[in-house]
């Protein structure tokens, strides 16, 4: 739905880096936060929402870790590496099928 909702705006003007990071973080914590769920199942297992809200942030942060550029001033390219990290992480978690089909469509955005 982020992705899509992403690609009918770029129909009109090309996304900024900016937009499409946050579309790609916004994008992770939609996906991501049943296996960060699950892996806070034994260290925190009564985490509150707004816990697991911080956890799914800080990770979708450490996929910028290493690269070339800032989380604050990323490259297309960065973006590039950042999305292909968060599917590797997702993959195990949830539908190769949704991934996949979605990993196209953020393939078309990052072509800039």
């Amino acid at each position: 739905m982020i992705v899509e909702s992403l690609a009918r705006r770029a129909a009109c003007r090309a996304p900024s880096v900016l937009e499409v990071r946050d579309a790609l973080v916004t994008w992770f914590a939609q996906h991501g936060e049943a296996q960060v769920r699950k892996g806070m199942r034994f260290t925190a297992p009564n985490a509150s929402k707004a816990e697991i809200q911080r956890m799914v942030q800080l990770k979708a942060r450490s996929f910028f870790h290493g690269l070339s550029s800032t989380y604050d001033q990323p490259s297309w390219e960065d973006l590039r590496r950042v999305k292909a990290r968060m599917i590797s992480y997702l993959c195990p978690a949830d539908g190769l099928q949704v991934l996949e089909r979605e990993s196209h469509m953020w393939d078309g955005l990052l072509v800039a």
